[in-house]
């Protein structure tokens, strides 16, 4: 057999122009299990997370929490990176491939 190409230790992450509101269904742990974006349901095999980002409290007080989420089906190529903004709901950020 011929020999395979080395995987690649790191992934290009991918961002949209601007974050893509998304519909989340969540496992009772708050991660998210299925998401809908862009008219299609994609299943979630594995979700990474939280990891929260939040700013001054005292000047805006934003706070996200972003998942890292691998589709269950093949949907979509790599890991998508989603956050959750408790004034703003869901989002897609992006992708990792």
């Amino acid at each position: 057999p011929s020999p395979q190409p080395p995987v690649p230790d790191f992934a290009a992450l991918r961002l949209l122009e601007a974050p893509e509101a998304i519909d989340v269904e969540c496992a009772a742990d708050g991660a998210p299990r299925a998401l809908a974006w862009r008219g299609r349901r994609i299943t979630v095999l594995r979700a990474v997370g939280p990891e929260r980002l939040s700013g001054d409290w005292w000047r805006d007080g934003y706070r996200r929490d972003y998942w890292r989420c691998a589709p269950a089906d093949g949907a979509v190529a790599g890991e998508l990176l989603l956050y959750q903004d408790p004034r703003g709901g869901w989002h897609l950020q992006g992708w990792y491939d």
